[in-house]
């Protein structure tokens, strides 16, 4: 039998549901970048960034794009298919929300100080 390892998934914000419509990414806190010299390769770099979420979501009756724009201390869920949950913890928005009144979407950025992963079991 087949397992899901993409697909469906959900968000929350403080507790609250929103309609999840596509564009996930998960941002992690590393980076890494090779540096080379004349010679040959002489191994990485490592730096901090900063974790978060990139999303789409539903524009629905009820939902406050103020409520949005103005999210900071705010812990972030993310529920995966494949049992892996994702949590961002002292989040805020980060840049502009984007609102597509046509297509009923908006696109969110949002940053936090501490990403973790609970793998599925």
């Amino acid at each position: 039998m087949g397992k899901p390892v993409g697909g469906i998934c959900s968000v929350a914000i403080d507790g609250q549901r929103y309609d999840l419509r596509g564009d996930v990414e998960i941002l992690g806190d590393i980076s890494r970048e090779g540096v080379k010299g004349l010679d040959g390769v002489h191994g990485y770099l490592e730096r901090p960034e900063i974790p978060g979420f990139n999303m789409t979501i539903s524009d629905s009756g009820g939902l406050s794009l103020d409520v949005l724009k103005n999210l900071k201390d705010s812990t972030f869920n993310l529920n995966l298919i494949n049992g892996k949950q994702y949590i961002l913890r002292n989040g805020w928005t980060e840049n502009q929300i984007s609102l597509n009144p046509e297509n009923g979407e908006i696109k969110l950025e949002f940053r936090g100080v501490k990403l973790e992963e609970l793998l599925s079991l």
